[in-house]
């Protein structure tokens, strides 16, 4: 099956080195709950790295300097704990939708897990039903737990002078009472540790989190920390009432990785200490996971996707012209907007890469989603770059309208099909939002702002 290609690429080993100064230490915002974290604390310190909520995000689009993400900078964050006190965790929530464009993202998402050689990965119910088709449980490098009844629910590993234990559980077995204290204390039980002499360090995967919840994990006494999958937009501490266990949340999409720092000492004994790192472009990508997404783009081009984007009829009829057809009459405007990042947005995409994904595609081209509109680089230039009808909606009607010299001329503009929101989304242009009269500023190409 293709989607095994990546898997092959993911199996080799990382070997490079990455020099100190290649962490960008400002972006290591600290979020410590001072109740569960000492000042100074003497000891054997075991770091184990939290991601998860991929939610189908492989890297930042690119299109703004502030974007954080992305498999191949993860790595030099990695390095930077001893391979032999870390442990690697990933909650799961590997994809957002299943389309096509989603399963070919697995491949390379599972890829990404082995190659920076994650020890333990969370599956839940739609992980499982993902992975399902193509690929082995068994033959996963790293262990696989989690809720469901197919997989085993505990990972275990004797790190350092501790006993660590990842379990996972589904919240509904709590709240429907499934799973008591009993079967909870059952489920971290281990007869070996004893013998070893061992600090127990006891951490749970679930998937959701409420009062009911905490109260639950807080009375049994045997859960030091609990990992609360759902999707928060950084990994933070989560305040509640309780001492114990530490309430912490994994952030989405890649942008930032959790760093929970097990701190041993014979005085103090376990104390946690929890912090989100930013996974920014001023640490250095890996070329081994670099070279996993270009599968990527390969895989997206083999697979067509771009000819397999439904498009739906525009209404009333209208249909797009492409930007050229405006030049005759707005040629001021359009000699203006040429000269913007707008007007050369689709050969961004050829020069990185990204011209046959739909995803990128649609906030680059016109009407990607619409019949008349663009469709692959076959189609007429007007109908490339983020061009007038992105902006002031299909002009077909007007234009035939205009050279007929008609009165339905202006009765012929349709409402513009795109806002500018569309695209300049919080994950795809972190600044719009904060100051959208400033890039709208930036943009404007009439005879009116000129004379001004």
């Amino acid at each position: 099956m293709r989607f095994l290609t990546c898997i092959i690429i993911g199996l080799v080993c990382f070997t490079g080195c990455v020099p100190e100064e290649d962490v960008d230490k400002t972006s290591q915002n600290t979020t410590i709950d001072s109740t569960q974290t000492p000042a100074n604390t003497e000891g054997n310190t075991i770091t184990v790295f939290l991601s998860g909520n991929t939610l189908s995000q492989l890297k930042p689009c690119g299109c703004a300097a502030e974007q954080l993400g992305g498999f191949s900078r993860r790595q030099v964050i990695f390095d930077k704990a001893d391979a032999k006190t870390r442990l690697l965790v990933d909650t799961g929530n590997f994809l957002i939708h299943k389309t096509l464009q989603d399963m070919v993202k697995l491949n390379t998402i599972i890829s990404s897990l082995i190659t920076l050689g994650y020890d333990v990965v969370n599956f839940d119910e739609n992980d499982l039903s993902a992975v399902s088709n193509g690929y082995s449980i068994k033959e996963m490098p790293f262990k696989v737990i989690g809720p469901a009844k197919e997989l085993k629910s505990v990972f275990r590993r004797n790190i350092s002078t501790a006993a660590v234990t990842v379990a996972s559980v589904s919240s509904q077995t709590i709240e429907d009472g499934s799973l008591d204290r009993g079967g909870l204390e059952k489920l971290f039980s281990n007869d070996t540790v004893s013998a070893a002499d061992l600090t127990v360090v006891n951490i749970l995967i679930i998937d959701d989190f409420n009062e009911s919840i905490a109260n639950f994990l807080a009375g049994s006494a045997v859960v030091d920390v609990a990992v609360c999958q759902y999707p928060t937009d950084y990994p933070s501490i989560i305040k509640t009432d309780h001492k114990k266990p530490l309430f912490v949340s994994v952030g989405k999409l890649g942008k930032y990785v959790g760093k929970l720092d097990l701190i041993l000492s014979d005085k103090k004994g376990l104390e946690l200490s929890y912090s989100k790192v930013a996974v920014d472009k001023k640490l250095r990508p890996s070329e081994q996971l670099d070279e996993i997404y270009e599968v990527y783009r390969q895989m997206v081009q083999a697979e067509e996707l771009l000819g397999k984007v439904i498009r739906t009829p525009l209404p009333d009829g209208h249909k797009y012209a492409g930007s050229d057809k405006c030049k005759d009459c707005h040629e001021y405007e359009h000699k203006m907007w040429s000269k913007m990042p707008h007007g050369h947005a689709y050969q961004t995409l050829v020069e990185s890469g990204d011209a046959y994904d739909p995803e990128c595609i649609e906030c680059h081209v016109v009407g990607l989603k619409y019949e008349s509109g663009f469709e692959n680089e076959n189609s007429p230039k007007g109908l490339r770059n983020v061009g007038c009808e992105v902006c002031h909606g299909p002009r077909a009607k007007h234009i035939k309208n205009a050279m007929d010299n008609t009165e339905n001329q202006k009765k012929s503009e349709p409402i513009a099909a795109f806002k500018c929101i569309s695209c300049h989304t919080p994950e795809h242009s972190p600044g719009f939002q904060a100051d959208e009269a400033g890039y709208r500023k930036k943009n404007l190409h009439n005879k009116e702002q000129k004379a001004k």
